[in-house]
């Protein structure tokens, strides 16, 4: 690994910090869109949105078990995460949100102030807890409510080499780590820690049994379970090893996202691609119209263009549940 720091870069309209300089790309474009469609190109609130299963009260104010429509989750939002039981945020007053199902607990709607001396980049589930990455490592949630320190050698390695750590996923038992040079690393590896994907990775997640990357090279790469067609290559084949998904090879993708068995990808026009499971309608695709007989449900195992939306904000998608 390059012992040089990977540099932080501020936009100058809105003095945002971005982690590369292909986000702040990405934010400077959006901030001339706005102006082009007449919109303050500074003053607009994050506002996140909802849909799928809502089975563990995800959305308290909803009675029904799963959400069909888009429903207005939060304003003024810093980052969001959600997995299968559970839904979590941080928001403008530096204090996390979290509602749904926790284990060891049940049913939970709790917040949880940030320290003032901690700054959370984002926030993710690994570890086995909510966790806020911070420019000098990760911390975890604790039992009782409490940020603490995590202590893991391969990330220690990583930090050490004076790595910024820019995203952090788990997949089953595994836990990866994206860093700023556009490395992925496993974590619970200490010797062939390195992910081999060609190029540099700017945008990457997981799921259940699998995982997605993407590349400045405008190349998608997949990998583990195809089980329900997450990994976007029109079989039910699993993969071991990063495989290019053709159907999304030389799209503008700036940022994915996966929830338990599907994904989502976000070009810099606002268009989005979808494709996996969706029992729930999580791809905001009719189910009647890509119903397959198969075990437990629906599954698309093309890639759909569901939507064109005009913007492209690299935190629209954010992240997805089940």
């Amino acid at each position: 690994m390059d012992s040089q720091a990977d540099a932080r870069v501020e936009c100058d309209i809105c003095q945002k910090p971005c982690s590369s300089k292909k986000d702040l790309e990405i934010h400077v474009r959006n901030h001339v869109k706005r102006l082009k469609h007449g919109r303050n190109p500074v003053e607009e609130k994050s506002v996140c949105f909802y849909l799928g299963a809502n089975s563990f009260g995800q959305i308290s104010s909803l009675s029904s078990l799963v959400c069909w429509s888009p429903v207005l989750l939060t304003e003024n939002l810093n980052s969001v995460i959600c997995n299968l039981s559970s839904v979590a945020w941080i928001d403008d007053q530096r204090q996390l949100q979290l509602c749904g199902f926790r284990e060891g607990v049940g049913k939970i709607d709790l917040t949880v102030q940030i320290p003032q001396k901690i700054k959370f980049n984002s926030i993710t589930y690994a570890f086995r807890s909510i966790c806020g990455i911070t420019d000098d490592g990760i911390y975890g949630l604790s039992a009782k409510d409490e940020w603490e320190f995590i202590k893991n050698r391969a990330l220690r390695r990583i930090c050490d080499a004076k790595e910024t750590i820019r995203r952090v996923a788990t997949c089953r038992n595994t836990v990866y780590c994206l860093t700023g040079k556009g490395q992925i690393f496993n974590l619970m590896e200490e010797d062939e820690m390195q992910v081999k994907i060609p190029g540099t990775v700017f945008s990457f997640d997981c799921g259940e049994e699998h995982c997605i990357a993407a590349t400045e090279e405008k190349e998608v790469y997949s990998w583990g379970s195809s089980l329900k067609g997450q990994l976007g290559r029109g079989t039910l084949q699993d993969e071991p090893l990063p495989e290019r998904i053709p159907a999304l090879g030389g799209l503008n993708i700036i940022q994915i996202a996966c929830g338990k068995w599907h994904n989502v990808a976000l070009t810099s026009e606002g268009d989005l691609y979808v494709w996996g499971w969706n029992k729930h309608g999580q791809l905001g695709l009719p189910c009647p119209d890509i119903k397959v007989s198969f075990s437990m449900g629906y599954l698309a195992l093309e890639i759909f263009k569901i939507c064109q939306t005009g913007f492209a904000d690299h935190r629209v998608i954010s992240h997805c549940a089940s």
